[in-house]
């Protein structure tokens, strides 16, 4: 998937994750080593019948190096949700991530819940 597209599973359950875009980290901001930080906005809409766990397990490389995830308490990213999505409702939060190479970002996105597959979102080709 390349970012920006949305992934619908077969219950409705639909999982979007937003182009990469520009991150100033605040002043006590941890996990910013590598050369570029992005943010990414995260959507999951639960068009399914049941009540859905919000979080996912992201992972991402940029250039062929491990992104690292940027923790910014001033700026509230990269606090994934702990609340329940009900039918119908959707769930949007930002995690910042401090990449190697802006133009070959890979993100790997594991649902919380068992019945649903990884997910992989890219700007490379």
């Amino acid at each position: 998937m390349a970012f920006g597209e949305s992934y619908a599973y077969e219950d409705g359950v639909t999982l979007t994750v937003s182009a990469p875009e520009p991150f100033e980290p605040s002043e006590f901001a941890s996990g910013t080593d590598l050369a570029h930080q992005v943010v990414f906005t995260y959507t999951v809409t639960n068009g399914s019948n049941e009540t859905l766990d919000a979080g996912a397990y992201i992972t991402a490389s940029s250039g062929g190096v491990e992104a690292i995830p940027i923790y910014d308490t001033e700026q509230e990213v990269s606090f994934d949700p702990s609340t329940s999505i009900l039918p119908e409702q959707s769930i949007t939060w930002r995690r910042a991530w401090s990449v190697a190479d802006l133009d070959n970002i890979v993100m790997q996105v594991t649902p919380l819940s068992f019945v649903y597959s990884d997910i992989i979102f890219t700007n490379s080709n």
